[in-house]
């Protein structure tokens, strides 16, 4: 029997379900927002000096970008649905890999990252850009993992070492 035979089904429903999820949040959420700054140096003719400089951008309402994450959930479930994406999908988990998951982790766990900093207050445009790629970064890091076998460990402990490292590198931009 093919442990597979009902992954389709199985994805589909998640599918609507996370689907579903989105709906209710855009629906159900407030509008409360979050700021996204940039802050730049501008020369001030009257002191003669750079004086930093704060500039509003934008104001990110969180349930939506909540929603969003959930929105990335179900695509990823129904594109792995699909006839030629189902077929390469199992085939992968057959020889223990799922690069879907990866894929799909490494977009929706960057945002949720990002949604976190900013609820502790990271509001800072570039930081926030630079830990959701450096999120999706350490994420792949894992699906390089997933390409290896036990004979190539040594190899894994090295990618997961940059991906992570690469992470823990913007706490420390926090503690000045």
């Amino acid at each position: 029997m093919d442990k597979y035979k009902n992954l389709r089904i199985f994805n589909i429903v998640m599918g609507f379900f996370h689907f579903v999820q989105g709906i209710l949040m855009v629906v159900l959420s407030n509008d409360f927002t979050l700021p996204i700054n940039t802050s730049y140096l501008k020369f001030d003719v009257t002191t003669l000096t750079l004086q930093p400089t704060l500039n509003h951008v934008y104001d990110l309402r969180v349930g939506y970008a909540i929603a969003a994450f959930l929105f990335l959930s179900s695509l990823a479930h129904f594109i792995i649905s699909l006839p030629k994406v189902y077929e390469w999908y199992v085939s992968n988990l057959k020889k223990g890999i799922n690069y879907a998951r990866w894929i799909e982790y490494a977009f929706s766990s960057s945002i949720m990252i990002v949604v976190v900093s900013m609820l502790v207050g990271v509001y800072d445009f570039s930081t926030l850009l630079l830990i959701f790629f450096l999120n999706a970064m350490m994420i792949q890091s894992n699906n390089n993992k997933d390409k290896l076998d036990i004979i190539h460990l040594w190899l894994y402990c090295r990618y997961s070492s940059m991906g992570c490292s690469s992470f823990v590198s913007l706490w420390f931009r926090g503690c000045r």
